[in-house]
């Protein structure tokens, strides 16, 4: 094997190095987002269609108590202030907005609030029945 073919081989092993370094840091990059819970889920964040003004409004699901069919899930949802022209706009607004409750207590069928367009924009897992911080005098 001659000086300059083994240079050439050595050259392609450190650009096929470097192409899958750079494809590993790529990748990575694109990092996929957590995976979202069913809307039924209590702490799952949905954006709703209004049907008065067309824009999305958001929601947290509080519980989800199952009732007999042909009923189905009854929600225990906040309605939130923050209103937003899609799905996508609700998604940042849950990510770097604090949100203003409206309605603490709404209650709603699932079979009947799902009828209008939705997705799921966000979760935060609920608080409820852990203890609350102690408090520092």
């Amino acid at each position: 094997m001659s000086a300059s073919s083994s240079s050439r081989s050595s050259l392609r092993a450190l650009v096929l190095s470097l192409t899958l370094v750079l494809i590993s840091v790529l990748g990575g990059c694109s990092k996929a987002e957590a995976e979202l819970p069913d809307p039924e889920t209590p702490g799952a964040y949905i954006a709703a269609k209004e049907s008065a003004t067309g824009r999305y409004r958001l929601y947290r699901v509080v519980a989800a108590d199952p009732l007999p069919e042909p009923i189905g899930t009854r929600l225990h949802l906040i309605a939130y202030d923050e209103t937003t022209k899609d799905v996508s706009e609700a998604k940042r607004v849950f990510k770097h907005g604090t949100l203003t409750p409206i309605h603490e207590n709404v209650i709603v069928l699932a079979r009947d609030f799902f009828k209008r367009d939705h997705g799921v924009v966000g979760y935060r897992p609920s608080n409820k029945g852990k203890p609350a911080k102690p408090t520092s005098n």
